[in-house]
């Protein structure tokens, strides 16, 4: 898909752009102060630093890191239609600390300070109450800057930060996306419509940016499974939504006539997780060339896998795993087959412009190591998702210790 690179802010006009950055210190700092006198044992407060260290050049430095390195991750933001005038304060802050995290590592009292104002604010909490009169858009950039923030952060060695993350944030985040009934949300991709093919276009993106926050609510729950054996909190069951679309149907421009007919030709999968999940884990097969398997892809399939882990851990705390084992492992045995076929049609430049999730086979192995031992018996520690080379490092241990090679 190429370089998501942001380069271009440099040539916005400096003065609106000062004037944002104005207006996002200015909120954090209203809140800082009220959150300070509702809390007067916390911590020192950074705001000051904050003031200090974000300008105009530092914001486009960062905006432009986060698009580099850390959008292709999992991208959450539209890139044609983004514009750091426009976005909220939440979602300009989450991208400032995920982009500047890149680049250096951060005091912990600025990342700490972004994170209150994100999760302590009215604004997440009145969407959760419904009690929010935000426009739909502002909403999901409230919750964008969730994902994104939490994303950035959850790999932090602090253990009272992950369990802040853990048991505080995670949950407000899961909240709103339950109440706004995001689960259910489908992005099929209906062109020509009536409406033209620009008009059913902006339409498709909304709902994209619905379902790729759902997905990424989804995977952070996973993480939390895999790394630090947390129940689940969101179940495949759920997942009825739709399933991502692939980056390059996601970043198409509006007004490109030409991209939009292209993709008038192709289909995001309309199947949801759920859906795919069951169809893996029934007994009929079609096959992995039938109608009902065609428009997946790298980001929908490492969804599966994470669905298949959350099903195997509940199915060992409820120990009902001896019922479940047998539809688990054809269930694995599917989706190896849906992968491998996948990986044969795909470039290298592909795998490397989805980041992390191109490591869905090392959570396929995973999977099968899981499927033979109790569930307490797979300590990862603290492993980041986002690390290849650690899950390697705990998948050789298990080996060592034969407990992929059980019965």
């Amino acid at each position: 898909m190429g370089s998501h690179t942001r380069s271009w802010i440099f040539d916005l006009p400096e003065d609106p752009l000062q004037d944002r950055v104005n207006r996002a210190l200015d909120d954090l700092q209203d809140f800082e102060e009220g959150f300070r006198q509702r809390n007067s044992n916390s911590e020192p407060s950074d705001i000051d630093q904050f003031r200090h260290e974000m300008s105009t050049q530092t914001l486009c430095i960062t905006i432009d890191a986060y698009f580099e390195f850390v959008h292709h991750n999992f991208p959450l933001v539209h890139p044609p239609s983004f514009d750091p005038h426009n976005i909220s304060t939440h979602l300009l802050l989450a991208i400032y600390i995920a982009g500047s995290l890149v680049l250096s590592p951060r005091c912990r009292q600025s990342i700490n300070l972004v994170q209150r104002f994100i999760f302590e604010t009215d604004a997440i909490d009145d969407i959760i109450f419904k009690k929010s009169t935000l426009p739909v858009q502002t909403k999901m950039e409230i919750l964008q800057a969730a994902a994104i923030i939490i994303s950035a952060d959850v790999v932090t060695d602090s253990w009272l930060v992950q369990q802040r993350i853990c048991d505080q944030y995670f949950p407000k985040l899961l909240s709103a996306v339950r109440v706004l009934s995001l689960t259910s949300i489908r992005n099929d991709w209906d062109i020509p419509s009536r409406m033209g093919i620009e008009t059913d276009y902006e339409a498709f993106v909304q709902n994209e940016i619905m379902v790729r926050i759902t997905a990424m609510t989804f995977l952070l729950d996973g993480q939390f499974l895999i790394f630090r054996r947390i129940h689940p909190r969101l179940s495949p069951a759920e997942m009825t939504g739709g399933l991502p679309c692939v980056d390059e149907h996601f970043a198409t421009n509006f007004g490109s006539q030409s991209e939009m007919h292209q993709l008038a030709m192709a289909r995001p999968t309309r199947l949801s997780l759920s859906e795919l999940i069951n169809i893996l884990m029934r007994p009929v097969w079609h096959g992995i060339d039938s109608e009902e398997m065609r428009g997946l892809n790298i980001r929908s399939l490492f969804m599966g896998i994470s669905g298949l882990h959350n099903i195997i851990f509940t199915a060992q705390k409820n120990q009902t795993i001896l019922y479940l084992s047998d539809r688990i492992k054809t269930a694995l045995s599917r989706w190896r087959e849906l992968w491998d076929d996948l990986m044969e049609r795909t470039t290298d430049q592909q795998r490397h412009e989805v980041g992390f999730m191109k490591y869905a086979m090392e959570f396929w192995w995973l999977a099968e190591a899981m499927l033979r031992v109790d569930h307490e018996g797979l300590s990862m520690g603290h492993t980041a998702l986002w690390s290849r080379e650690s899950l390697h490092e705990d998948l050789v241990r298990l080996q060592r210790t034969g407990l992929t090679q059980k019965a």
